[in-house]
């Protein structure tokens, strides 16, 4: 009775028990949650108990729910932490921008062609007078996500943060 591995290699065994001389009444196949009696030297199913995965996250286990798997995704495509600081009244950039990444560049000039068009776009804001934070933080967000999908093909989790002085 093959006990391990996706079902494609237990169908796999099980052809390999049978080629070797095990009769076909004596070869079980059982998924996850099967329940097997072996009693007087013959294997039978005899029912199921319910199964489902279970997430290891360090020292906890148990259900891990559908929104943390993605942003697990999310982050598997690696971090970009955006810090702005603007002049309140005017949107103006008081600041270069500081762009500070995980997961997918080591390389600390990589983020410069970033930080330029985030500048480009601060500017391009305060011209048309934009002041709102929130509506900041979403263009920076939007102009480092596309460049970061031009450049590495990737879609990053992307936290901008705005700071008005």
């Amino acid at each position: 009775m093959p006990v391990h591995g996706t079902w494609r290699m237990l169908r796999a065994n099980a052809a390999l028990a049978a080629r070797t001389g095990v009769p076909q009444e004596s070869i079980l196949l059982a998924e996850n949650g099967v329940s097997v009696d072996l009693v007087g030297g013959v294997a039978s199913i005899a029912g199921a108990v319910p199964v489902g995965k279970m997430f290891v996250d360090g020292l906890i286990t148990g259900d891990v729910g559908d929104a943390t798997l993605g942003e697990r995704l999310i982050l598997s495509a690696g971090f970009v932490a955006v810090t702005v600081v603007v002049h309140r009244g005017t949107g103006k950039p008081a600041a270069p921008p500081h762009l500070h990444s995980r997961g997918f560049s080591e390389d600390p000039k990589a983020l410069e062609p970033a930080a330029r068009k985030v500048e480009a776009e601060l500017e391009a804001l305060a011209a048309d007078n934009v002041t709102d934070p929130v509506r900041i933080a979403q263009a920076v967000r939007r102009t480092v996500g596309k460049w970061v999908g031009e450049t590495y093909r990737r879609q990053p989790m992307i936290v901008p943060s705005v700071i008005e002085v």
